[in-house]
């Protein structure tokens, strides 16, 4: 029901959907819909953004594969290497990697790469000031986007023992407002990184589920959507290195489709965020700013990452400066779920300072006609092909740092009696 007290157009929405992606940074994904025209008032490429490494130049450069191998650095240490004189050591730490062709980690794609993201950002709402949670890799920023802290992580835990993180969850606020949930994934929930949620099965689903609900018109009011990244290279559909782009394309027009298409007049009253955890070692030329956080060291926004903001309430291509982080969600889902007259729920400093997503839904009229999105067709990786793209095999068959946590917390579910269609 929509509710009127709301300050904006959030009273509209019933329902927000979250769709978390891997790895790659603003500039790399979306920057080019300043530099091909597509969106001129975005803070994206102008063509003259470079990094110096050896006395050589290294412009940005449009990329002639939709997968990257291999996976940059991008934990804390790179990242701040990364990010000295004014975001201009992304060359210097690939090339640790890549002394052959370092000046790929400032390549970017464009619509002919991703058509679902291109025809999202001309009709909905491109946030080109959405930074990481974190200046670090997935684990920190995950739990930032579902916690509003990461427990003082600044990078992926060691293998063994797997952590139980004990903070509260925004699905525990929500269990204290009577508000209902689901978290769906393809293989393995992050989710269950949290000793409240490691064995729990009522509302984490298989993604197959999501579909059907959103079919049917039956999707609860929060819903938290997790690709595909327990799969290797050839499967995964999290964007991760070196998933092929394609696939996550794939991931995003399904989910798009389902719910500009539910039943029930769903669609109306939803909102759908697709964000990325983080940057993944890409190149951006944006500075991250100053942030709110209860951990001095944590003060400070990770870097730039891609963020569309999809509903019928948003102004057709019309971007958003405003800054925004992983703690926006936790923020716009307390206001509009959780508030008890003018009072939040305190999920601590960087949630409270949070600006919520509620002013980009700025329409007097919803605009209810869905897009049709273009189909996506995936080759398949064969040899050939992944010569013709300077790609080895080991970029198919080598596990990433994130796959191997993910394995042995499914691992440690299945032994403990999680049925595996419920991880």
């Amino acid at each position: 029901m929509a509710n009127a007290s709301m300050p904006n157009n959030l009273g509209e929405i019933d329902h927000i959907v979250v769709l978390m992606m891997e790895n790659r940074s603003f500039d790399h994904l979306l920057g080019y819909v300043r530099l091909d025209g597509v969106l001129p008032g975005v803070d994206g490429l102008t063509g003259k953004e470079s990094n110096c490494h050896g006395g050589e130049p290294y412009p940005v450069t449009h990329l002639n594969s939709t997968r990257f191998y291999p996976d940059p650095c991008h934990t804390w240490e790179c990242t701040e290497d990364q990010l000295q004189d004014g975001n201009g050591g992304f060359v210097r730490s690939f090339a640790a990697l890549d002394p052959q062709t370092p000046g790929r980690i400032m390549g970017y794609h464009n619509a002919s790469d991703l058509p679902i993201y291109d025809a999202l950002a001309r009709e909905y709402c491109v946030c080109d000031k959405w930074f990481a949670s974190v200046p670090g890799p997935t684990w920190p920023n995950r739990l930032y986007s579902l916690a509003g802290n990461s427990n003082g992580e600044r990078n992926n835990p060691p293998l063994f023992p797997l952590p139980a993180y004990t903070m509260k969850t925004i699905f525990e606020h929500l269990d204290d407002a009577g508000i209902d949930w689901r978290y769906y994934s393809h293989d393995i929930a992050f989710l269950r990184v949290f000793a409240k949620y490691r064995y729990y099965t009522v509302r984490i689903q298989p993604f197959d589920s999501f579909m059907r609900a959103a079919r049917d018109g039956r999707l609860p009011p929060v819903v938290w959507i997790d690709p595909n990244f327990g799969d290797l290279g050839v499967q995964g559909n999290d964007d991760h290195p070196p998933v092929d782009l394609r696939r996550g394309q794939q991931l995003v027009r399904r989910v798009y489709q389902a719910v500009a298409t539910a039943k029930q007049g769903l669609w109306r009253r939803t909102l759908l965020v697709i964000a990325y955890d983080e940057h993944g070692g890409f190149f951006d030329h944006v500075a991250p700013g100053v942030a709110a956080d209860d951990i001095p060291a944590f003060r400070r926004y990770g870097v730039r990452v891609p963020a569309l903001v999809i509903s019928p309430w948003v102004e057709p291509g019309v971007p958003s400066h405003v800054p925004f982080d992983h703690t926006s969600i936790l923020k716009t889902i307390l206001v509009r779920f959780c508030r008890q007259g003018d009072v939040l729920p305190d999920m601590g400093a960087r949630v409270n300072a949070a600006n919520d997503l509620g002013p980009l839904l700025s329409r007097k009229t919803p605009r209810l006609k869905p897009l049709r999105l273009p189909r996506i067709v995936v080759p398949k990786p064969t040899d050939e092909r992944l010569r013709r793209e300077g790609l080895p095999q080991a970029a198919l068959t080598q596990p990433t740092e994130l796959q191997q946590l993910l394995k042995e917390l499914k691992r440690e579910c299945l032994a403990a009696g999680v049925p595996p269609s419920r991880l």
